[in-house]
């Protein structure tokens, strides 16, 4: 690997004259090393030390053949060792980019996330109840408030049931109840139209419109579907839009006119998605 290898900016090419200059200043200075050293020791020694001097020269020797034979191809090493410098340098910069967009993709990843759960939120404010908790988890959560063994829980106190958790009075109940029914009709017609309009894929029915969502299904029950009404947010609604502004105080009767005849609408529209469903 590249990495793993010497560095090979850090290789230099020598001149021939200065290699043979070396090598033979190398085995001048080891013959008188060992003439000096010579008298001194005995006669087997003495042979040893020159068979050791002459095999080193020697191989020194096959070195710089070696070298000189090698030495009129020093333009491609050169341009070698230069390509092999930038696929170290490009290798390198490919390491530091893949470790950039691993960091950038865990970032990315935790800037995905939505700290909190705005669309179960807003169903809690609107309905008053989660509809996507499954029944055995409701049902297990009854059992285990009205029990009095270890499992059980208690119930929650005024102070942590907070201000919105308050049982509203047989009055305030009633008309709640009413405005709930009257928003759910209209709901219910305004997903009806929306279905007239804008119709279904082959194959698909609407099996119920019940509890502000539709039910659509295969015909042969492999799967279904849930629909909603969910605002265009490119669509914004202002008095300039509807001409509220501009109403003056003689006009009160007319607009009354206006929403009764969008009511008479809404129930002829409501009346028509019945009879094609």
């Amino acid at each position: 690997m590249l990495g793993d290898a010497t560095p090979v900016s850090s290789v230099q090419l020598v001149p021939v004259p200065a290699l043979v200059s070396a090598v033979a200043r190398s085995a001048h200075d080891d013959l008188h090393e060992a003439l000096r050293t010579l008298p001194v020791l005995s006669d087997e020694q003495r042979k040893k030390r020159l068979l050791s001097h002459l095999h080193a020269r020697r191989q020194q020797l096959v070195r710089l053949g070696a070298l000189l034979s090698w030495s009129a191809k020093a333009r491609a090493v050169s341009e070698c060792a230069r390509v092999l410098s930038s696929a170290a340098s490009h290798g390198s910069a490919f390491r530091e980019g893949a470790d950039s967009l691993a960091f950038l993709h865990g970032e990315l990843l935790a800037g995905a996330a939505p700290a909190y759960d705005v669309a179960t939120a807003l169903r809690l404010r609107q309905r008053g109840s989660y509809d996507l908790l499954p029944a055995v988890i409701e049902s297990a959560l009854e059992e285990q408030g009205g029990g009095t063994g270890p499992g059980s829980q208690r119930p929650a106190s005024e102070e942590e049931r907070g201000p919105c958790a308050t049982e509203p009075g047989p009055s305030e109940a009633g008309a709640l109840s009413g405005d709930l029914e009257a928003v759910e009709e209209r709901v219910h017609a305004l997903i009806r139209r929306k279905l007239l309009a804008e119709g279904l894929p082959a194959g698909m029915r609407v099996a119920e419109v019940e509890a502000g969502v539709a039910r659509v299904c295969c015909r042969r029950g492999y799967y279904e579907a849930v629909l909603a009404l969910v605002p265009a947010p490119s669509e914004e609604a202002t008095l300039a839009k509807y001409g509220a502004e501009e109403a003056g105080p003689g006009e009160e009767g007319k607009e009354r006119a206006e929403v009764a005849r969008e009511d008479e609408k809404a129930i002829e529209a409501d009346a028509d998605a019945r009879a094609f469903l």
